[in-house]
């Protein structure tokens, strides 16, 4: 019986590695976010932590709304309303039914993404969600009470009988996915508290297949192999390691990796590799552009699919701000009900700042700005972007403070450029070029003399119209 189950288990997998997709569905309750949208998202992996929106629909008048998309495997996905977000782990074919309560009053983070649970009122045919909550309360509650051994290295008979426990509960369970979600949950646990490198490697790693959706295995893997390409370079082996980032010799740095008794598997092996080369991306002895060909070099050689999609993740996330690369489009509906884009401004230099009237330095950066946009007009527009969740206090403020010497909008006329500009923390501001590329990404603020940046920017400007006379 157990191997006509393990039978069916590989052909399900091997249906979903070419990507037979099934519909799920959301029937959700969120009374508190009427008027607004909800979108379900997901990341492309675990690594580059790219969104993809799977799909999105408005919250009625009576708080309900219906979100329906079509995956291929389980996938950890999250409905984003605003800045509030309740993660939910989705199965091919299934329904749920479940409310977005309102947040905790005094427990809302300005400016950030707010995760909170959700209520599952039912998941037809299945209740992953409900058993992954039920475990990550106890897994909270053991760290809870064990966080003075864990931090002094003291909890190993703790972690061991809480393993045991876990496995007796979870063992049995016909769910696979749940069984690793609690095993690599575990892992983590017993390498937070300075487990065995070696017992770690032999108990989670070696001869275990790769888990690229599932978030706590890879948790964990990113955790052992924490800077392994930095540790490499400083050992004798990998002496010449940088050297070999730097002059793009992709063949020599796998063979090195071929070196690590913990990376026999090849598959894993070009896995670190990729993640070796993303902490590179920011490290002064490494130069950026042989980093991205190298991650080029991954996409295009690599047998492994999910590795082609991570490393164009990749590349994507480490170079999206770089000077050069050219600023997301947005269309904004100013104060006035005028529409903005980037393309209506390119030819002049664009600083765009987001920001928000509960935010007490975005608004003493406006006083400066001020100041700014009237001595710079001429060659650079000022946009500015409020992310109030509620639009009548934007609509306020402005009518309390006028400052329509410059343009002015609320995100909600365009809810991507959030995501577009990564702008959660408040202020942040960009600066763009005429032809709508990043100057400076994100850019100093008005309090920290910006306008150094603006006279240079200005003189060069003047200096190639003054040469084009001439």
């Amino acid at each position: 019986m157990k191997n006509k189950f393990n039978l069916i288990l590989a052909f399900l997998a091997f249906l979903s590695s070419f990507g037979f997709a099934t519909t799920v569905k959301i029937n959700g309750t969120a009374e508190t976010y009427r008027g607004a949208e909800a979108e379900l998202v997901v990341y492309e992996d675990f690594f580059s932590l790219k969104e993809r929106v799977l799909t999105s629909a408005p919250i009625d008048a009576n708080g309900k709304f219906a979100l329906q998309a079509d995956i291929a495997s389980i996938a950890k996905a999250f409905i984003r309303i605003d800045n509030v977000a309740s993660s939910i782990y989705l199965e091919p074919g299934n329904v749920y039914t479940l409310i977005i309560p309102a947040i905790t009053p005094g427990k809302e983070v300005q400016g950030a993404l707010n995760f909170i649970n959700h209520q599952m009122i039912s998941s037809k045919p299945g209740t992953l969600n409900n058993s992954i909550q039920l475990f990550n309360r106890k897994y909270d509650q053991f760290l809870e009470d064990h966080y003075s051994l864990i931090i002094t290295k003291a909890a190993k008979p703790k972690i061991e009988e809480f393993k045991s426990k876990m496995g007796k509960e979870y063992d049995s369970q016909p769910d696979q996915f749940l069984k690793q979600y609690v095993t690599y949950s575990i892992a983590s646990l017993s390498q937070l508290a300075f487990s065995s490198k070696k017992a770690l490697f032999r108990n989670y790693i070696n001869e275990k297949p790769v888990l690229y959706n599932n978030p706590e295995y890879i948790s964990f893997i990113k955790e052992f192999y924490a800077n392994h390409l930095l540790l490499l370079s400083q050992s004798s082996k990998g002496a010449y390691l940088m050297d070999m980032i730097n002059n793009k010799d992709y063949t020599a740095i796998i063979t090195l990796y071929k070196f690590d008794t913990t990376l026999a598997n090849p598959q894993l092996r070009e896995l670190i590799l990729i993640k070796g080369l993303q902490e590179a991306y920011n490290m002064k002895s490494v130069k950026k552009p042989s980093v991205a060909y190298l991650l080029k070099q991954v996409a295009e050689k690599t047998t492994y699919p999910k590795h082609k999609v991570i490393a164009e993740n990749l590349l994507w996330s480490l170079s999206r701000f770089e000077q050069g690369q050219k600023a997301p489009e947005f269309e904004l509906t100013d104060v006035n009900g005028q529409t903005i884009t980037l393309d209506k401004l390119k030819g002049k230099y664009v600083y765009l700042n987001f920001w928000a009237t509960w935010c007490t330095s975005c608004v003493n950066d406006l006083k400066i700005m001020k100041a700014l946009q009237e001595k710079y007009k001429q060659n650079i527009v000022f946009v500015s972007v409020s992310l109030d969740k509620n639009m009548v206090d934007y609509q306020n403020f402005l009518k309390k403070n006028p400052m329509n010497n410059w343009q002015f909008a609320h995100y909600s006329s365009d809810k991507k450029i959030i995501n577009d500009y990564a702008a959660r923390g408040l202020p942040i501001y960009y600066l763009i070029s005429p032809d709508g590329r990043f100057i400076e990404a994100p850019a100093s603020p008005p309090s920290e003399n910006v306008e150094v940046k603006f006279q240079a920017l200005t003189k060069s400007q003047e200096k190639r119209v003054r040469v084009g006379e001439n």
